[in-house]
């Protein structure tokens, strides 16, 4: 089989950022490809989500690689044959409030240039509900949470709670 580049996240993650968007990549704010917004319906989600995923794996076989990607740490060879996988990783940096300004943090220079706003809590666990709902998320599926700062949000505990109530392991980035 040919090697190709790609990254754990094009594989087979999601990000959930502020402004209510969903994205496939795990650093970026401005170059990361957006995806769709959770408003939109669970089975437009989906299929936004894993056409994209294709097309971008489909081009990563091709040569291709996107601005968002150049120079990442994550891009490694792969060698299957490009198909799409389930989700694995749901990372959740919807929440844009943080109350510190550390001077090696990304996140708070995307703050200070983007009006971001922190996506609804509400919108966001029902999109994770309808992911497993829909089968497109793997039994072992983990979750990220970082921010700005989590715990400042409202919505925080119902999304771990369900994490916790549905066996899944949730690490959180916190100050």
């Amino acid at each position: 089989m040919e090697e190709y580049l790609s990254c754990n996240y094009i594989q087979n993650g999601i990000n959930f950022y502020p402004n209510d968007t969903i994205k496939i990549c795990c650093f970026t704010f401005d170059s990361a490809v957006d995806v769709c917004k959770t408003s939109e319906p669970i089975n437009v989600i989906v299929e936004k989500i894993f056409t994209k995923k294709f097309e971008m794996i489909r081009d990563f076989r091709n040569g291709k690689i996107y601005d968002c990607c150049k120079n990442c740490v994550c891009l490694r060879k792969f060698t299957d044959k490009g198909e799409l996988k389930p989700i694995s990783t749901i990372t959740l940096n919807h929440v844009a409030f943080c109350n510190l300004k550390c001077s090696h943090c990304g996140y708070i220079k995307q703050m200070e240039t983007q009006n971001l706003t922190d996506s609804d809590h509400q919108s966001v666990l029902n999109i994770i509900k309808g992911l497993k709902e829909e089968l497109v998320t793997s039994s072992n599926l983990i979750f990220d949470v970082g921010g700005g700062e989590p715990s400042l949000s409202d919505g925080l505990i119902e999304i771990v709670q369900y994490c916790i109530d549905n066996n899944h392991p949730v690490h959180i980035n916190s100050n």
